[in-house]
């Protein structure tokens, strides 16, 4: 695929006539009426700092066509502050680029405030249009990130930053430390093993000079030379002498005064004031270098008596163990343990359990090395690196495994280095952050991957700099640096909302506003994607795109709103989430005010319904002639109702899903249960191999279901499959929803009395009855009160009362049921309390983790949970690199 980038962020238009139309036949076609494709860009093209109180702030909207229509051009915002006080939008949410014109100006109004408080973030971004006369398709990242700074508050100086995939930690020009984020350790250490979302004080009375973490663990040293780490300790690594986790900065070794400390996963090394090394933690690979394959969870000496200036540990815990790196003071590179990628750099590929002399000749001044990279710094400033090499981090332009240094961007100066798993960050003399290696999250910086050095954010100057994390380590590689103008700025996918403090990250717990001020009929949330019929009757859609599941002609994620199938209006939609175990497999369905009937995405097992296994990149139109109400789609099937009331579905069929009284795979709709009318009908994901069931009610209110039983999902008293609808209970439904948890299927209906009913597996306390009991028949659940909306999909489940309230339960370790914790209710609880809602639609993806949304009775949207792919809805990912608020408070 081909990626146009105008000023970091481009709209690509859609078609051949842009890639193969001659300039000179332009100004015809256009005299024609047909719209020629045009790029659009939005400036400015990098990430702003405003002033509280700037007044007014243009950012123009070009095309590289000229307009041959008045196109209107969708746009949103998302801020920590507030509309009114802090900024304001001015309320349209649009511009119009005049025909036969190529730009048009954004305004937003910087406003002036009395208050004392932390900066405030604020996003702008685009939606497209919802005009499909002169096609266009959003590129890679269509919005812009500024920070207004607050004029009232005193800010500290900032010398450092420390960054691993779940926490930051900050150095002051006071020398006191901060850290926040990712807190299951103590790794903050803080004195708490609770998330901590905005900069903290750390050990508030020490003053520090040095801070270095790995992923779950943190050391400092004091300016008076006392060593003190916390977190994460299951191998020693903290060199307490125990392996209790620790949630306070712990002095170790004491009596002993340290210069520099060096982390990796399991093991920690550091250099005394006199330079002698010692390690500690795991040794599976001799990474402790004193001769042996002990580990020890108090401090030993380094082998070999050579006095050192620096030293760092790395490795990771996938349990293969991890190397140390060391200079003496004479300039010599020393490395030793863990060596299956060559990064000890000793030109073979055999552990180590001594120190052994790198590169001989060449005098050093630092080291940094990672999961299997390292990386090192000479005293003349050039850079080298060896070792693993798969995503080209070693920077040498290959994937080549580098068993020896190798020279990295001869002729440039380097100053620092910054080895995280996969990817690799570097600060020129000349303060120029240039970074190269795995762009997966985007940690580079930019929108691809390379592997050689290549300078980001070029118009910024940077003192600082860390990067970390990597799968490996089980989290999401990042990267921060803190500027010679004291800001912190950081990039990458923000994990846990480590970038924006109280903005969002892959977990959140709190129910929040996405697309603010618009208005929403109907919504459906997927795996990792969602989307949401507007009050105009337009598709929007976000999040995951890896499949073509957004509809917007890309296959890049959306982490905002976007128009799908622009100049479309529709009624109805709904988004398949992907197998319990993966979301790579999304297909989403939907209906126009025509009752016209369209899906795209992936088509794995024809579930598509056009009679093929090809995936669609657009939608498509199903069952051409026959007109829908109704549709719902699953991992690997489709079923929908039909205007006349004919149910139809289409997919997989191994244990009888469809319905149609085989397990025969259909490529096209097929009718079930002939001669029945139907209202309503849903379909689960995928547990465990095509473990899928569905249920559906008929016109007069009669519930049936069929297809996989094994945990009496289908709630007709047995656990037997059935591969034709079986009447269910003995009263009328008017809702029926159905879900499939980590280990079973479920259900849940309301019944004409509305009355909550649910049956089926109930491990994970998804049936909200108060215990785990697997249900054979429908229970009434929360007794004595009555429902209108019910929703599940994964192992949580939520639902709507007649007066509005919202209430969920179930699995919540990663805070997918929206009350702010990560404790399990097994019974409905109130969400969002005093929030009027309308719908809701409970997402589900890989391995029980989520994003919901909801409607209230306003048509606001609010979401909470998982936030991986953007399936929340908001702009949390800083791909490109921006100021984090809070950072300096």
């Amino acid at each position: 695929m081909q990626l146009a980038l105008l000023l970091g962020i481009s709209l690509i238009v859609f078609g051949s006539l842009a890639a193969h139309a001659r300039p000179q036949h332009q100004g015809f076609n256009q005299m024609l009426g047909k719209c020629s494709a045009a790029d659009v860009s939005i400036a400015p093209s990098s990430a702003q700092l405003l002033t509280e109180g700037q007044g007014v702030v243009n950012l123009t909207v070009s095309l590289s066509k000229k307009a041959c229509i008045d196109l209107p051009i969708f746009y949103n915002y998302f801020s920590t502050g507030t509309e009114g006080t802090h900024f304001s939008t001015g309320g349209t949410k649009s511009i119009t680029i005049p025909k036969g014109q190529t730009s048009a100006q954004i305004s937003i109004d910087i406003l002036q405030n009395g208050l004392t408080e932390d900066e405030k973030n604020l996003y702008v971004y685009l939606k497209g249009t919802n005009q499909k006369k002169q096609k266009i398709k959003l590129g890679f990242e269509p919005y812009r990130a500024f920070m207004i700074v607050d004029d009232e508050s005193t800010y500290v100086n900032l010398n450092s930053v420390a960054t691993s995939a779940g926490h930051i930690c900050l150095l002051n020009s006071d020398s006191k430390i901060r850290c926040w984020g990712v807190n299951a350790y103590g790794q903050v250490g803080n004195g708490t093993f609770t998330t901590v979302k905005v900069p903290s004080a750390v050990d508030s009375a020490t003053t520090y000079k040095e801070i270095k973490m790995s992923a779950n663990s943190t050391c400092g040293i004091t300016q008076a030379g006392v060593l003190k780490c916390w977190g994460h300790n299951s191998y020693g690594q903290i060199g307490d002498g125990t392996t209790i986790n620790r949630s306070s900065p712990t002095v170790i070794n004491s009596g002993t005064n340290y210069d520099v400390v060096g982390m990796g996963y399991t093991h920690t090394c550091a250099v005394t004031t006199g330079g002698v090394a010692k390690c500690w933690g795991a040794n599976n690979k001799g990474q402790l270098g004193d001769g042996t394959l002990t580990a020890s969870s108090s401090p030993v000496l380094v082998s070999g008596g050579a006095l050192y200036s620096d030293i760092s540990a790395g490795g990771s815990n996938d349990g293969g163990g991890g190397h140390t790196c060391a200079i003496t003071q004479a300039g010599q590179l020393q490395c030793w343990g863990r060596n299956d990628f060559g990064q000890l750099g000793i030109g073979s590929l055999t552990n180590q359990s001594s120190p052994q002399n790198v590169d001989a000749g060449v005098t050093y001044s630092s080291v940094v090395i990672g999961y299997n990279t390292s990386c090192a710094i000479t005293t003349s400033g050039a850079l080298k690196c060896w070792g693993g090499n798969a995503k080209g981090q070693v920077g040498d332009g290959t994937v080549m495994t580098r068993t020896a240094p190798v020279l990295i961007d001869s002729g440039v100066s380097y100053a620092k280095v910054s080895v995280a798993q996969d990817h690799v960050c570097a600060l020129t003399t000349g303060n120029k952050v240039k970074c190269w290696g795995d762009n997966t999250s985007f940690q580079l910086g930019r929108e691809t991957q390379i592997k050689v050095p290549t300078e980001i954010d070029a118009s910024e100057n940077y003192k600082s700099l860390s990067v970390g994390g990597g799968s490996y380590n089980a989290s999401v590689p990042v990267s921060c640096g803190v500027t010679v103008g004291n800001y912190l700025k950081c990039w990458g996918v923000n994990p846990n909302g480590i970038f924006n403090n109280s903005v969002v990250g892959v977990e959140t717990v709190s129910v929040r506003d996405v697309d603010i001020g618009a208005i929403y009929s109907k919504i459906s949330m997927g795996g990792r994607s969602g989307c949401g019929i507007s009050a105009d009757q337009d598709l929007l859609c976000w999040g995951a795109n890896n499949n073509f599941q957004i509809g917007d002609r890309t296959d890049w994620n959306r982490y905002t709103p976007v128009f799908a199938d622009a100049g479309n209006k529709y009624s109805f939609v709904s988004v398949a989430a992907g197998t319990v175990t993966s979301s790579q497999t999304p297909h989403t369905c939907a209906i126009t005010t025509t009752s016209v009937l369209k899906c795209w995405g992936d088509n794995s097992y024809g579930k598509i319904g056009d009679g093929t296994t090809v995936d669609k990149t657009m939608p498509k139109v199903i069952d051409p002639g026959v007109t829908y109400t109704k549709v719902a789609v699953a991992a690997w099937n489709t079923c929908a109702v039909t205007t006349a009331g004919v149910l139809k579905c289409w997919g997989r069929n191994n244990n009888g899903q469809l319905g149609i009284g085989t397990t025969v795979d259909s490529l096209t709709p097929k009718v079930v249960d002939a001669g029945v009318t139907y209202s309503e009908v849903a379909i689960s994901e995928d547990y465990d191999n095509g473990k899928v069931h569905a249920c559906a009610i008929t016109t007069a209110g009669i519930l049936k279901c069929w297809g996989s039983n094994a945990h009496a999902a289908l709630g007709d008293g047995t656990t037997t499959n059935s591969t034709l609808p079986k009447v269910i209970d003995s009263v009328t439904y008017t809702k029926i929803a159905v879900g499939a948890a980590f280990l079973g299927g479920y259900s849940c209906g309301i019944t004409t009395s509305n009355e909550l009913k649910c049956w089926g597996y109930n491990g994970q306390k998804n049936l909200g009855d108060g215990t785990t009991t697997q249900r054979t028949s429908p229970i009434v659940i929360d007794a004595g009160t009555q429902f209108k909306e019910v929703s599940l999909k994964g192992s949580h489940s939520c639902a709507i009362t007649l007066a509005g309230v919202l209430k969920c339960w179930g699995y919540n370790f990663y805070s997918m049921v929206g009350d702010g914790t990560t404790v399990s209710p097994n019974a409905p609880i109130v969400i969002d309390s005093g929030t009027s809602y309308s719908s809701i639609s409970v997402g589900h993806a890989a391995w029980t983790r989520s994003a919901s949304c909801g409607i209230t009775t306003a048509g606001g949207l609010r979401c909470w949970g998982i936030d991986y792919f953007g399936e929340m809805g908001l702009p949390v990912g800083t791909h490109l690199p921006s100021y984090v608020p809070g950072a300096r408070k």
